[in-house]
């Protein structure tokens, strides 16, 4: 590092700007989820097209929000920036909640989608919740019940996420999966479900 700090004073406004008024304005369900809130996004928007779990409250989104913040929070501190700081820290924080709360599905031992509920998918959506009843493999305002590939995403952010009390919840099972034949390895890669 060479301690110019004139790249990231320019960056951060886009970010906060983005993050604050883009992001939360498209992703951000406050409503119409039974819990405080999630990131939404349709299946087909996250390289998981037409996935089984369908489009809903993803953790593939909430952990690029999680990243998204904790970035923010970094180059706001960087600048002397307490405030800013403060608020990207707190989104930070509310959503690693969302992720390790409301995403962790105990009787898959998985991160999962929660179904859309309700008012949750937007009327312009065009996706299969739109079109037909999945209700038995997407109960509205719950995690799936399917495994998926998508759960592994939490995990690119390490021990800022996947601290060492997640790490206890979410540990061994989950990750057998990813090598054994009856779950995601395949003779030619892994598979986007179990």
């Amino acid at each position: 590092m060479t301690g110019n700090k004139t790249e990231i004073a320019e960056l951060l406004p886009q970010l906060t700007k983005a993050y604050f008024s883009n992001f939360k304005k498209q992703w951000w369900r406050d409503e119409g989820f039974g819990h405080t809130g999630c990131w939404w996004q349709s299946d087909g928007a996250d390289a998981m097209e037409v996935s089984i779990s369908g489009s809903g409250c993803r953790p593939t989104i909430a952990a690029a929000m999680f990243g998204e913040a904790i970035a923010g929070a970094k180059m706001a501190t960087l600048l002397g920036n307490a405030s800013m700081a403060a608020n990207f820290t707190a989104e930070a924080a509310k959503t690693k909640k969302l992720i390790l709360d409301e995403h962790w599905s105990e009787s898959l031992q998985s991160f999962a989608v929660i179904s859309p509920g309700g008012g949750g998918v937007p009327s312009d959506d065009p996706t299969p919740e739109r079109m037909c009843n999945l209700s038995d493999v997407r109960p509205p305002n719950a995690t799936v019940k399917v495994r998926e590939l998508l759960a592994f995403m939490p995990f690119y952010y390490g021990r800022e996420l996947i601290d060492d009390v997640a790490l206890t919840k979410t540990g061994p099972p989950m990750w057998r999966q990813l090598f054994d034949k009856d779950g995601f390895a395949a003779p030619f890669g892994l598979r986007t479900a179990e």
